[in-house]
């Protein structure tokens, strides 16, 4: 494949050294399948039996943003001491998808069918 003019770095300069370190076990799942891989060869993207069908995919994906995991370690032990923060969140913002839905209040998760059930009835 021929470089396009507007990639300049591409490929990624460790694309293949990282495309060589990927897990054997893991490469076993895509035998027989068209493979997409992440531009630094890291992972894989995408992957069908239909090389058109993986193609198609690939083109409508758009650009997406390089996405950057940046550790901050929290000395302190403070509240989720920086990684359980937001585990917090989705129950919160599922019981408030709730209220708006029903005008009803939970003030307490799980929100089982059965406590669904009896908060409605009220």
């Amino acid at each position: 494949m021929d470089k396009p003019d507007n990639l300049d770095g591409w490929p990624d300069p460790k694309f293949h050294e990282n495309r060589n370190k990927f897990p054997p076990e893991e490469l076993d799942k895509y035998l027989g399948l068209y493979v997409a891989w992440i531009p630094d060869g890291t992972g894989i993207l995408d992957s069908d039996p239909d090389e058109m069908a993986l193609h198609e995919r690939i083109m409508t994906m758009g650009e997406m943003p390089e996405i950057k995991y940046v550790s901050v370690p929290r000395e302190d032990g403070g509240f989720g001491t920086g990684g359980e923060a937001p585990n917090s969140l989705p129950p919160a913002a599922v019981a408030a998808a709730f209220f708006d839905a029903t005008g009803v209040a939970a003030r307490r998760v799980p929100l089982t069918p059965a406590f669904v059930q009896s908060l409605l009835k009220t």
